[in-house]
């Protein structure tokens, strides 16, 4: 309990199993995909639907069968119908959740894992950069501010 961090949502799903024992193993068979803040996309088991960007199709959605087109090449619309609503409830849950558990705050600007609370002593060590940003030719807290492609510049979100 002393290393489990303490400024982001852990949400409790043991995945030990499949550390341990590989692929086929999860304790969750879905995953939700973002594009920065925005939800992108979801795979559930074998398929895959996108929300966002150009591969959203007629439906706003384009759907993958991950086995049969890995590679994500030739989106399916009426052959996948049938997990549409299975998706659409999925995003709703998520959805939901995400409204009563909204993220917190992202980190500080600075060097990664330096704004972690409870860090473990690995992380710590893991924080420390390989150079002295006092000899970087340019100063390297000016290029951590400036917004990243996905980010709204007036909200900093």
């Amino acid at each position: 309990m002393d290393y489990i961090p303490t400024d982001r949502i852990i949400d409790g799903v043991d995945q030990t199993s499949l550390f341990l024992n590989g692929d086929g193993f999860s304790r969750r068979d879905y995953v939700f995909i973002y594009t920065g803040p925005n939800l992108g996309a979801a795979v559930k088991g074998r398929f895959k639907r996108i929300w966002a960007g150009d591969q959203a199709g007629l439906t706003g959605a384009a759907f993958f069968d991950l086995y049969n087109d890995p590679r994500e090449e030739n989106p399916q619309m009426i052959t996948m119908f049938n997990v549409k609503s299975a998706f659409s409830q999925q995003r709703q849950r998520h959805e939901f959740w995400m409204q009563k558990y909204p993220n917190r705050p992202g980190p500080t600007i600075g060097p990664p894992l330096t704004d972690i609370e409870n860090a473990r002593p690995e992380t710590k060590e893991l924080s420390k950069p390989p150079v002295d940003f006092k000899k970087l030719p340019f100063d390297l807290m000016e290029i951590l501010k400036q917004p990243l492609p996905w980010t709204d510049s007036d909200s900093g979100q």
